[in-house]
């Protein structure tokens, strides 16, 4: 069995909580390895001692690893197939342990899907990245980011992007089935992660400018990141853009946010280039 990497973290938390036992408040270790081992070492408690306590614990123990692969975007499907199995073990114990609790073992998902979604994503990063080499702005690596890059930077604009990726992409749960269909868009943060990392790459306002011409380029191309980004997830989006197409181009809240940061960047450009015509201007005086 094969199970999403939220259903993972749902699931063994709710046994967990099932239990009611008081256990300390452990985060999950900083390497995989670690999380694994203790992963391991709970598992075999449990084998050996049979209650509720060390249930508790090995459901716990599941929950780390879980929750650090999905900080880390490192669900490899090696490392999903290994919590798949404790999670599949773990929810048979706990079926005979607590015969009370309410427990349903989650769907397994679609090895075939997830690998052609995964090779899906991996294509518009190549692409993407491609096409931004084609028009690199090259710097050295001690070079320091001007100060219009640092503005861009920090701008409420960007932050604003990178908050809807931590708290909205990052977290999104949803499964968007509509009249028998799917229209779930998987792996939309690590689209969006492509393009933040892209533009905190620059040191230059001219290089900023070739990550925004590079997404905006791609528009309507075949694995297109500005297409990928613009794909629905919510009902209202899908319904806009399926069917109102001829009245405006409907754009996702992705989407909408990066036309704002664009407006953020043509304006330093505009700053730009009036601080060069003073300049030029002190130089050669009329």
């Amino acid at each position: 069995m094969l199970f999403a990497i939220q259903d993972i973290i749902n699931h063994s938390r709710d046994v967990r909580l099932q239990c009611g036992q008081t256990i300390p408040k452990l985060h999950h270790k900083r390497q995989w390895e670690e999380n694994e081992s203790y992963l391991r070492e709970k598992a075999q408690e449990f084998a050996v001692d049979q209650t509720k306590e060390s249930l508790q614990n090995y459901a716990h123990a599941i929950l780390l690893a879980a929750n650090f692969l999905k900080a880390n975007s490192d669900h490899t499907k090696s490392r999903l197939k290994f919590l798949s199995q404790h999670l599949e073990e773990l929810h048979k114990q706990a079926v005979t342990l607590l015969p009370q609790a309410s427990l349903e073992l989650p769907s397994e998902i679609n090895e075939l899907e997830l690998s052609e979604k995964k090779r899906q994503l991996e294509e518009i990063k190549t692409n993407f990245k491609n096409k931004l080499n084609d028009l690199a702005y090259i710097t050295l690596d001690d070079e320091q980011p001007t100060a219009a890059t640092i503005a861009f930077l920090n701008s409420p604009e960007f932050l604003a992007l990178k908050n809807y990726k931590a708290k909205v992409l990052d977290k999104d749960k949803r499964d968007h089935h509509f009249f028998g269909m799917n229209f779930k868009v998987k792996k939309k943060h690590q689209g969006l992660a492509v393009l933040i990392e892209a533009f905190e790459n620059q040191k230059t306002l001219d290089g900023i400018n070739n990550v925004m011409k590079t997404f905006y380029n791609t528009k309507n191309d075949s694995k297109s990141l500005y297409d990928f980004l613009n794909k629905a997830q919510g009902f209202f989006t899908w319904v806009v853009q399926d069917f109102f197409f001829w009245l405006f181009e409907a754009k996702t809240t992705t989407v909408g946010l990066i036309d704002s940061l664009d407006g953020v960047l043509q304006a330093l450009n505009d700053s730009d280039e009036e601080t060069e015509l003073a300049v030029f201007s002190n130089i050669n005086p009329t």
